[in-house]
């Protein structure tokens, strides 16, 4: 739960996650953290040795109907507008990676993202998906 604010023309009182990561909910990063409850179960498996395989759901609802949503920015994305949902929406996503050695790692992932009520209410918005492939050295 990430608190929200009182007010519907400012987000002075909202959460401030300072310096967060881009994709602070997973990789696909359409959602900051302000204002929220998300709720973010995930598994992940070692199918062989150096080899892994992600999975996970992430379901965002409005802290209270007087929230909008945010970029990773912290920038307002949305405003409440009338809408009286706290369904934003949820994602679900893959991930596969493999561990070259102790310093390099390569994957792939795909998310996708499924819009809520609220949404719905205040935009004409599609779905959205992401695949990606990244690779990560750690030093």
């Amino acid at each position: 739960v990430i608190s929200g604010d009182d007010s519907r023309t400012d987000h002075l009182e909202s959460f401030n996650a300072l310096y967060p990561r881009g994709g602070y909910f997973g990789l696909l990063a359409i959602i900051g953290p302000s204002n929220l409850i998300d709720v973010h179960p995930s598994m992940k498996w070692s199918l062989i040795p150096k080899l892994f395989l992600s999975l996970d759901v992430d379901i965002f609802w409005r802290y209270s109907i007087d929230d909008g949503i945010y970029l990773p920015s912290g920038r307002l994305n949305r405003s409440s507008g009338d809408s009286m949902n706290r369904y934003i929406g949820y994602q679900g996503g893959m991930q596969i990676g493999y561990e070259v050695n102790r310093y390099l790692t390569i994957d792939t992932s795909f998310f996708y993202f499924i819009n809520g009520g609220f949404i719905e209410d205040v935009t004409a918005g599609n779905n959205i998906s992401q695949w990606s492939f990244s690779t990560s050295v750690r030093f």
